[in-house]
């Protein structure tokens, strides 16, 4: 039997620094420097093929995606609410790493940890797309200090927010009908994967949800 790796179409020229072409067939990518990044192997589409003396059967496309490691930082809102409403705290990721980082978890300052949920405590919610969701807010909420805890499925790094969130807290002494303060257009998830839709409204006197 007979082991070849395509790219392109082509038979995978070895590239000896970056990739090896082992003597099963496998193809192996091992760890390489920023500089050391090359297009046409490490962001490409990879068929294999196996054959013998009665035939020969080529796989489906596999597509590799290199990523090169770069510093990030999240970042906690700091979102205004009124006495009696509800607000939504979001962990901001940069978009050059978003596709790579999640939000685990979130600290409230200095030592209570909330983690995702599908219903919450009654009063903090932590959705399971990585919103912090607070339900009905005082006074002493507005002291509160957040802060996100996010992963990098590719390097196994964890980091805290270096900065923290801490709700605006304004008073609301007129008559105001609902106001949606998040408008979710669409949400994605896997089959089996929990889903929350959360429903903000800004609102006095204080509003119901159905």
């Amino acid at each position: 039997m007979f082991l070849n790796t395509y790219y392109g179409g082509r038979l995978a020229y070895r590239h000896f620094s970056v990739q090896h072409i082992l003597t099963n067939g496998s193809l192996h990518f091992p760890p390489f420097a920023a500089e050391e990044f090359r297009q046409d192997v490490h962001w490409a589409i990879y068929r294999c093929s196996a054959s013998n003396s009665i035939g020969t059967i080529i796989s489906r496309d596999v597509v590799v995606k290199a990523v090169v490691y770069q510093h990030y930082e999240p970042e906690v809102q700091n979102p205004g609410g009124f006495i009696g409403s509800n607000v939504l705290i979001k962990c901001n990721i940069p978009s050059f790493v978003k596709e790579y980082v999640t939000v685990t978890s979130w600290l409230q300052e200095p030592n209570f940890n909330i983690y995702p949920s599908l219903e919450g405590d009654g009063k903090n919610h932590m959705l399971p797309t990585g919103e912090l969701l607070l339900y009905n807010i005082t006074r002493d909420d507005s002291q509160k200090i957040y802060r996100c805890r996010t992963h990098h499925k590719l390097t196994q790094d964890s980091k805290v927010s270096s900065n923290a969130g801490k709700i605006q807290l304004t008073e609301m002494r007129e008559l105001v009908p609902p106001i949606m303060n998040e408008k979710q257009i669409s949400l994605l998830a896997r089959v089996g994967d929990p889903l929350v839709l959360a429903c903000v409204a800004y609102a006095n006197p204080k509003p119901t949800y159905r």
